[in-house]
């Protein structure tokens, strides 16, 4: 990954859970290494379409200025090629429309209570992926560094925690960093429903592949992590429901 200034102190362990839906083909991706990739465009597309918008996907992508009059608008210059939503006063950067996104749920290990997930947060992602089976990836750096390896290095992408931001509160980053460095908006999310997930997210811009690939898979596309277990031990296991979350501990990660 491209590791710039909004990126955060990935290198703590961190345990990454990611909801699969109870089929046999989606958790064979994960057991054959593979992670689906989402284009942004289909969350807001989602967002648009639904009524109240719980996810606040609407504004995926975009950078979200809270306190402005509704006559103040964004710096928009002069024939700029971006988006702009006058309800919410947001923007993006036409070209960073085309973001394909992976999305996880964190927890770092000193959370732990006596080695055990807390009930606490296991109540929070039960939220969200109660009947799904769970893949659970034991450090996210292997995780990263297996998809370099794979991937290569050419193109924009990046790895970064959510902020979730309200209407009405402080800016989290001014306008002027988002100018500098349009990713930001794949940090922010609107407050919604489910502002309190504890979201990781995996970036990549379409420009990290080939035009045939981007246009015979616009929507979304698996990719290859490889091999990232260590000492004969794989680092991703595929556990059966949000409750058997419970069992799982530092011990025997």
């Amino acid at each position: 990954m491209n590791r710039k200034r909004l990126e955060e102190d990935f290198d703590k362990q961190i345990l990454l859970l990611k909801g699969i839906r109870n089929e046999e083909k989606y958790v064979k991706d994960i057991e054959n290494q593979l992670l689906y990739f989402t284009n942004a465009e289909v969350f807001r597309k989602i967002g648009r379409e639904t009524k109240n918008d719980l996810f606040g996907d609407t504004l995926e992508g975009y950078y979200i200025s809270p306190n402005k009059p509704k006559d103040n608008f964004l710096n928009i210059n002069k024939g700029q090629d971006s988006g702009f939503d006058k309800e919410y006063l947001a923007k993006i950067y036409a070209w960073m429309k085309e973001v394909y996104i992976c999305s996880f749920f964190y927890i770092t290990l000193d959370e732990f209570e006596n080695n055990t997930i807390p009930k606490s947060i296991l109540n929070v992602f039960d939220n969200e992926f109660s009947g799904r089976k769970i893949a659970v990836f034991h450090g996210v750096q292997d995780l990263l560094d297996g998809l370099i390896r794979e991937q290569g290095k050419e193109g924009y992408s990046w790895a970064n925690y959510v902020h979730y931001q309200g209407i009405e509160e402080d800016p989290i980053f001014e306008e002027r960093e988002y100018d500098e460095d349009p990713r930001i908006g794949y940090l922010l999310k609107r407050k919604g429903l489910y502002h309190n997930q504890r979201e990781f997210r995996i970036c990549y811009h379409k420009n990290c592949f080939s035009e045939t690939f981007i246009k015979e898979n616009k929507s979304g596309f698996n990719l290859y992590f490889g091999n990232i277990g260590k000492n004969g031990v794989p680092s991703v296991t595929v556990i059966d429901d949000v409750r058997s979350l419970k069992y799982l501990s530092i011990e025997n990660k």
